[in-house]
C-alpha cells in the first residue's frame, strides 16, 4: 500500500514541480526489503520505485469553529425591558361568532300616541231583518190537508230598509205530524197590496224541494224545523207592505187533480206551517186576519175552525187568495194545537197568531 502511494504521489508531484526531488529506492521482489540508492541501478532481483520528497498540497481543510461560536446552556431569564413604542394598527380581525342572547331588558317608557291610521275599507252588509214572527218551537200550526188550504199567507209591514236593499232571504217555520221523512216543493210568492188589502200584482215567486224531518214521538208527536228560500238572485227591493202566500206545492196540485184534498194520502198532507203570538220586527196589517185560499167554502166546517169567523168573511168557495178579516185580537184560531185540543183559541196568551215566516236583506 506504501509503495503504491508512493508512486501516485510521485506522478502526482512530477506534474506540480518543473524539478521535483526525487527519492529512489529497490525493493527486494522476494521479501519486500527496501533500500535507497542515490546513484547507480537496482539489482535483477529487486524493482525500482520513487517517489518525491515533498508530497503534493493537499486540499484546505474546513476552519475550526472557534469555542466562542458554540451554544452556551441557557442562561437565566433577564429583567423586563421598557416597554416600546406602540406599534402601527393591526388590519381588523374577522367576525367572531355571536354571543348567547341575553336577558329581556325592562320595558321601555310608553311611547306618544300615535297619528290616526286611514279608515279601512267597508266591512261586508250584515243581515237587516224586515220582517220576523219566527219561534223556536211553535205551540201552534196550521194544517193543510184537512181544510183543503192551497196557499196560506198574512199581509205586514216591513221595518225600515234606509238603504232600499233588495230581498235576501224568506224563511218558514213549519212542522211534520207524519212518521215518514220526505222532500216535496214548497213556493213562496211575495204580493203587492191593493185598497183594502186586497192581494195585488205578484212580486216575487220562489219554489224549491224542501227536506222534511220525520215527527218525534213525544207528546206533542211532531217535528219542526224551518225552511229557507233565497231571493237574493232576483234583485227585488220590497215596498213597505207585502202579502206573501205559502203553498205546498204536492197537496196543491193533489187538490185540483183529485178535487178533495181533504184526505191526501201523500206525506205532504202531515206537513203544517207554525203559528207564532210574537212579531218582534215588522208588524201585522191586519191583527187576527188572515189569507188564504181553499176547495171548500169558508162555511164548510172543515175550513171554518181555521177562520177567525168574523162578520165579512166570505161565504163561498176560498179560490181566490185572499184575506179574510179578523175581528179580535186574540188570534183567527187554529185547527192544530200542538199537544192536544182543536178548535178556536181566543184565549191563545191574548194576541193574535200569525204564519211564522221571517223576511231579510242585506245591507
Amino acid at each position: 500500500m506504501a509503495v503504491t502511494f508512493s508512486l501516485t504521489a510521485a506522478a502526482a508531484n512530477t506534474t506540480a514541480n518543473a524539478k521535483p526531488k526525487v527519492i529512489r529506492a529497490c525493493v527486494a521482489k522476494k521479501g519486500g526489503n527496501v533500500r535507497i540508492i542515490k546513484k547507480g541501478h537496482c539489482k535483477r532481483s529487486e524493482r525500482t520505485v520513487t517517489w518525491n520528497q515533498v508530497g503534493v498540497k493537499g486540499p484546505s481543510g474546513q476552519s475550526a469553529t472557534p469555542a466562542a461560536a458554540l451554544p452556551g446552556q441557557k442562561g437565566d431569564t433577564g429583567a423586563t425591558g421598557a416597554q416600546g413604542a406602540q406599534g402601527l394598527k393591526g388590519d381588523t380581525g374577522a367576525t367572531g361568532p355571536a354571543g348567547p342572547t341575553g336577558p329581556i331588558g325592562p320595558s321601555g317608557a310608553t311611547g306618544a300616541k300615535g297619528d290616526a291610521g286611514a279608515t279601512g275599507p267597508a266591512g261586508p252588509a250584515g243581515v237587516v231583518t224586515l220582517y220576523n214572527s219566527t219561534t223556536p218551537q211553535g205551540v201552534f200550526s196550521q194544517a193543510f190537508n184537512g181544510p183543503q188550504i192551497t196557499e196560506f199567507g198574512n199581509a205586514v209591514n216591513l221595518a225600515s230598509n234606509p238603504t232600499g236593499a233588495a230581498l235576501d232571504t224568506a224563511t218558514v217555520t213549519m212542522t211534520n205530524f207524519g212518521s215518514t221523512a220526505f222532500s216535496t216543493p214548497i213556493t213562496v210568492t211575495l204580493y203587492n197590496i191593493g185598497q183594502g188589502g186586497v192581494v195585488g200584482s205578484p212580486l216575487a215567486s220562489l219554489s224549491q224541494s224542501v227536506s222534511v224531518p220525520a215527527a218525534v214521538v213525544t207528546t206533542a208527536g211532531h217535528a219542526s224545523f224551518t225552511a229557507t228560500f233565497d231571493f237574493s238572485s232576483r234583485d227585488i227591493v220590497l215596498p213597505n207592505t207585502v202579502v206573501y202566500g205559502i203553498t205546498l206545492d204536492q197537496l196543491a196540485t193533489d187538490c185540483t187533480n183529485t178535487g178533495d184534498c181533504g184526505n191526501d194520502p201523500n206525506p205532504v198532507g202531515s206537513l203544517n206551517v207554525a203559528l207564532s203570538p210574537n212579531v218582534s220586527s215588522g208588524t201585522n196589517v191586519y191583527p187576527g186576519a188572515i189569507y188564504v185560499s181553499s176547495r171548500l167554502a169558508a162555511t164548510d166546517s172543515a175550513l171554518s175552525a181555521s177562520l177567525p169567523g168574523c162578520p165579512g168573511t166570505p161565504t163561498g168557495v176560498l179560490t181566490t187568495f185572499q184575506g179574510i178579516p179578523g175581528c179580535n185580537a186574540a188570534g183567527y184560531g187554529d185547527q192544530n194545537v200542538e199537544g192536544g185540543g182543536t178548535g178556536p183559541t181566543p184565549d191563545f196568551l191574548g194576541v193574535d197568531t200569525t204564519p211564522s215566516v221571517k223576511l231579510t236583506t242585506v245591507g
